[in-house]
């Protein structure tokens, strides 16, 4: 991986450069990862920078709305009364002395039963569950995308779940869909857009005015999605 910087406005920009045997170029910007430009493995550098101040303004524009808006993440300590989103709600975690290990929802309380309600012991049990949960949301939603799909001949290879830094979803170039199972705690909407963008990128793996054209017919207010999707950060 190289490094290259730029400045704009008075702010000097640094931006991760990653090759790999791809064949076009894409910048990608997140809250934890900053600035990652993907490009095939032949590009000379100066091609790279080129396109990277072209699109300045707009990395920058990017930058600052995480800045003012992205939701500051901070580590979960799995305590009684302790905040969990869970498909866009906020729940208060209810710790309860059990028989049996358990984890539900009830109003808007997580609670979690277990016979040792150990710090440990809990947060075991809750990430075992928004996992298990994530899954069974993430094939619902995405067998229901399918179908849309399918109708204007659009067909991924399959799907995978796994949790990953700096991304909700992935489409590699012989279109595997891998999501990420925390979306489970974003608005369904959010879930939705995902998986839709992922499904656009088996038909065009760039984020080009093809690419866009098509989002924008499957799902046309996905630019309003997206914006509630940044403010929830990515673990």
């Amino acid at each position: 991986m190289k490094q290259i910087s730029f400045t704009y406005a008075g702010k000097i920009i640094d931006c991760k450069v990653e090759y790999s045997w791809r064949r076009s170029t894409s910048i990608a910007i997140t809250p934890t990862q900053g600035v990652v430009v993907r490009a095939p493995k032949l590009i000379p550098l100066p091609v790279i920078e080129k396109l990277v101040k072209d699109k300045a303004a707009w990395i920058y524009k990017k930058l600052l709305y995480f800045e003012q808006h992205a939701t500051k993440k901070t580590e979960k300590q799995y305590i009684q009364g302790e905040v969990h989103h869970y498909m866009g709600r906020e729940l208060l975690l209810d710790i309860k002395k059990g028989e049996k290990d358990a984890v539900g929802i009830e109003n808007n309380l997580l609670i979690v039963r277990t016979i040792r309600p150990s710090v440990r012991i809990v947060k075991t049990l809750v990430k075992g569950w928004y996992h298990e949960q994530g899954v069974k949301t993430l094939y619902e939603r995405y067998d229901r995308a399918c179908q849309i799909f399918g109708a204007v001949g659009i067909y991924p290879k399959s799907l995978t779940y796994k949790p990953m830094k700096g991304k909700w979803g992935t489409c590699s170039h012989d279109n595997h869909i891998c999501l990420n199972p925390d979306l489970i705690k974003t608005p369904v909407e959010c879930i939705d857009y995902v998986v839709y963008h992922e499904l656009c990128h088996v038909k065009h793996h760039n984020h080009g005015r093809r690419f866009h054209q098509l989002m924008l017919k499957m799902m046309p207010d996905w630019k309003k999605r997206k914006k509630i999707l940044d403010s929830y950060g990515i673990g």
